[in-house]
């Protein structure tokens, strides 16, 4: 691919949508299986970035919660080429990974979205808002089996 918008061409070729475009803030609001709204932000001509709203914003106050989201991201069998992350604005847990599209045929790329998706639908299933939940049950620190997405 040689830019951002042959990507989202990739897009719709592969799900049969219709016609999708950038809005003016450079974003497209993509939403799979009815449930999981991903984002794709136009970084610049060649990068974006997919970024799902976890909706779990009481991480950001809990700090065995934190402690877990920081050790998935250094274990990364639980996140991939994304990472867990808090926006500035509310402090609510997204999952994101930026993708440079130049090099990437659109079977790559759709490997890449189809694998961020799997990730974000882990993190919003019961066993991964286990992960970062907190109890007495729980260690002190999470080991790498804990991140570990079995299918």
């Amino acid at each position: 691919m040689k830019d951002v918008n042959e990507a989202l061409q990739a897009i719709e070729r592969s799900s049969g949508l219709a016609k999708i475009a950038f809005n003016a803030d450079g974003v497209v609001d993509i939403v799979f299986d009815k449930r999981i709204s991903i984002n794709i932000v136009r970084i610049d001509d060649t990068n974006l970035e997919f970024v799902t709203y976890l909706d779990m914003s009481e991480v950001a106050a809990d700090p065995f919660a934190m402690r877990a989201a920081l050790h998935a991201n250094y274990i990364g069998a639980a996140t991939g080429a994304a990472r867990l992350a808090l926006d500035p604005r509310d402090d609510d847990l997204l999952l994101c990974e930026r993708v440079d599209v130049r090099g990437l045929d659109p079977l790559q790329f759709e490997q890449r979205l189809l694998g961020f998706l799997n990730h974000a639908t882990f993190w919003r299933s019961q066993d991964g808002r286990q992960l970062l939940s907190t109890g007495a049950d729980k260690p002190a620190t999470p080991t790498g089996e804990d991140f570990i997405i079995r299918g």
